[in-house]
C-alpha cells in the first residue's frame, strides 16, 4: 500500500515572502491544504508557480463584485503532487467556504 503524506497550513495570507515556506512544506508532502490564502480570483494562479511538481485547486474567500476595503480574508486551496495521477472533479456549491 502506498503512503500519502498530507499537510495542512493556515498561511494567513499568501505573498512572495511566504512562497519559500510553502515550497518547503511541499517538499515534505504529497497533498497540501492551504487555508486563508487571501488571494483574489485573478491572483490564485500564483499557487501554480510555487512548485513545478504540484497542481493547485483553489477558491477565493470573498466576492469580486465590489471594491474590497481593508484586508482580504478567506480562501482555501489544495496543492496535489502531479505524480499521484489523481482524477479530480469539482463539486459546485453556493458557499465560498
Amino acid at each position: 500500500m502506498a503512503r500519502i503524506n498530507i499537510i495542512t497550513n493556515n498561511c494567513r495570507g499568501y505573498n512572495e515572502s511566504k512562497k519559500l515556506h510553502i515550497f518547503t512544506l511541499l517538499q515534505r508532502c504529497d497533498i497540501l491544504f492551504l487555508q486563508e490564502h487571501w488571494l483574489s480570483v485573478s491572483q490564485m494562479i500564483q499557487l501554480n508557480d510555487i512548485h513545478g511538481d504540484f497542481l493547485s485547486f483553489s477558491v477565493c474567500g470573498f466576492s469580486n463584485d465590489s471594491v474590497l476595503l481593508g484586508r482580504p480574508y478567506g480562501g482555501c486551496a489544495i496543492l496535489c503532487r502531479k505524480s499521484l495521477n489523481a482524477s479530480f472533479q469539482p463539486i459546485e456549491c453556493d458557499s465560498k467556504r
